[in-house]
């Protein structure tokens, strides 16, 4: 089982957020920040995208030659300083070729900015790269020190293929940088390998219910009940009575059980969101 989502920077134009949440992606990376600069266009996409059904998550592009310190420093600045309920793990993308550093040298900088970050958010991040960088260029010689952290793996190929550094398999594949999907073109497409339980879980996301903070995702349900019909209070954030039985409304209609609650099986449907 497999979901499918994409990954943005600066290069990517979203030309409409709505016609991209209703494209049932499950989830989107938006890239924070590079050595020690942000991305012009984080925020703007990260808000976008906070407010539609797709969990979403950071990415911090990595430069050895520049203190590690300072870029965990500029990417937590640049996210708020915290990973929100239903945000997807922090992510260090290595994959400059241009580094010379030792394996050892660069193993210690990768390290001190994965460190930092998890001790900062509390959320143990992912790391990006690619068998085509870690191993075949002998940039990290096939180490194998960060194999317990989650693999996002960049492989253009049928499947995924050899693995490498110790890791067993990806939790995500981005399995091409030539996508197209709503307007957005070319971009990073990407699968989560799992169910939608699993997502949920990786991105430590709660059901949503009355009383629920998640502010973003409540409002990304009542705009997706008001476009099917079935809420007609204000689009605000605030999972009160109304939403909730808008939501068992939705839930009797998809024959799901009625409680009222958003969980990972209401939001597939909710948001038809792709599963292959």
């Amino acid at each position: 089982m497999k979901l499918q989502g994409l990954d943005l920077s600066k290069w990517n134009t979203v030309p409409d957020y709505q016609k991209l949440s209703n494209s049932g992606l499950a989830f989107a990376y938006i890239k924070a920040s590079e050595a020690g600069y942000r991305d012009a266009t984080y925020a703007d996409k990260h808000q976008h995208l906070s407010e539609t059904g797709m969990l979403c998550g950071s990415y911090h592009f990595f430069k050895a030659s520049v203190d590690p310190m300072i870029q965990a420093k500029v990417f937590l600045d640049t996210i708020g300083n915290k990973i929100e309920e239903g945000e997807m793990p922090p992510v260090l993308d290595i994959e400059d070729p241009s580094e010379t550093l030792t394996v050892q040298q660069y193993e210690d900088a990768i390290a001190l900015w994965l460190n930092h970050v998890e001790q900062a958010t509390g959320v143990k991040p992912m790391i990006y790269t690619g068998g085509w960088y870690w191993e075949q260029l002998k940039t990290l010689d096939n180490n194998s020190r960060f194999k317990d952290y989650p693999l996002w793996l960049s492989s253009y190929t049928p499947d995924y293929g050899p693995m490498f550094g110790g890791w067993k398999a990806p939790t995500i594949w981005q399995y091409t940088e030539k996508g197209s999907i709503a307007g957005v073109n070319p971009v990073d497409k990407d699968w989560f390998l799992g169910s939608p339980a699993d997502l949920w879980t990786f991105a430590r996301m709660k059901p949503i219910a009355p009383g629920s903070t998640n502010a973003s995702k409540a409002k990304a349900i009542q705009s997706r009940l008001t476009q099917l019909g079935y809420y007609h209070g204000k689009v605000d954030g605030f999972f009160g009575q109304n939403t909730a039985n808008a939501v068992i409304a939705f839930q009797k209609s998809k024959g799901l059980p009625m409680d009222g609650i958003v969980g990972a099986d209401s939001w597939v449907e909710l948001f038809m969101i792709l599963i292959e």
